[in-house]
């Protein structure tokens, strides 16, 4: 899962750069450097939290990073060209998180449900 925020990051970064030997009839869109530095370093969070084997945490930054997206694409601040490229890069990252809290009833599994001396509760 970690490799998935790194191709994230690195499709940020290099699509911001935007450099090229050739030259084009007109220049290729370039992703700003603020919003991109924004996503990779979000993205770095997701990234930071799944390497700590936090997927929760992960999951909440993932979360806001899908937020952060949503909010620079509708301020124009992500080119168009990028747009469905980027949102959908980190739609599959945030879907590719699992997180399942764990139980804080301090239940164990099968312990005391469902189990009654004979003649109670009935």
């Amino acid at each position: 899962m970690t490799r998935a925020a790194a191709v994230v990051v690195a499709t940020l970064v290099l699509a911001g750069c935007g450099s090229s030997g050739h030259r084009a009839a007109s220049p290729p869109p370039k992703l700003p450097i603020k919003p991109a530095a924004d996503l990779a370093q979000r993205s770095d969070r997701v990234a930071t939290a799944l390497d700590a084997g936090d997927p929760c945490r992960a999951l909440g930054e993932a979360q806001q990073l899908q937020q952060d997206t949503i909010q620079l694409i509708n301020e124009g601040r992500i080119p168009a060209p990028f747009q469905e490229y980027v949102s959908s890069a980190v739609a599959d990252l945030l879907a590719r998180i699992n997180c399942v809290p764990p139980d804080h009833q301090g239940h164990g599994k099968g312990k005391g449900h469902g189990k009654h001396k004979h003649g109670e509760g009935d």
